[in-house]
């Protein structure tokens, strides 16, 4: 349901009572992008969900301009799934249909993006890779 942000009534068209929340876009240059939403920063993700774009594709839209991702997914007012539960989203980049979200469950290696990025509030940015022992970058399999 759209909402406009011009209107002077409260709580019209969104939940009542809702807070702040901080949503995290990361990803491998050569994977899928993915969305955490938190609480706050410190907290474990409430949701994540891989995005169909990839990281790379991602970095170079970015560089070109303003980005716009909006997640859409159908929910009749008579269903009780929470928002947050919802497994899949229709997914648009810039207007244009790009294909779906998936929720799924955080990775040992996503708590670790999260701790790392805890304390970024704004930025692009590629974080480095664990050092191989012998001093080189370590290749990712696929």
């Amino acid at each position: 349901m759209p909402v406009s942000i011009h209107t002077n009534r409260m709580h019209e068209g969104h939940i009542h009572g809702g807070k702040q929340m901080t949503g995290t876009l990361f990803g491998h240059r050569k994977s899928r992008v993915n969305l955490a939403i938190q609480e706050n920063p410190r907290c474990l993700p409430m949701l994540v969900l891989e995005l169909s774009i990839q990281t790379g594709k991602l970095l170079q839209d970015m560089g070109l301009g303003l980005v716009r991702i909006a997640l859409e997914c159908e929910k009749n007012p008579s269903e009780k799934i929470k928002l947050i539960d919802e497994p899949i989203w229709t997914m648009y980049c810039n207007g244009r249909k790009v294909g779906y979200a998936v929720k799924r469950e955080p990775t040992d290696d996503d708590l670790k993006v999260m701790q790392t990025l805890h304390a970024v509030s704004m930025g692009r940015e590629c974080c480095p890779e664990k050092a191989a022992p012998s001093g080189k970058r370590r290749r990712r399999e696929s």
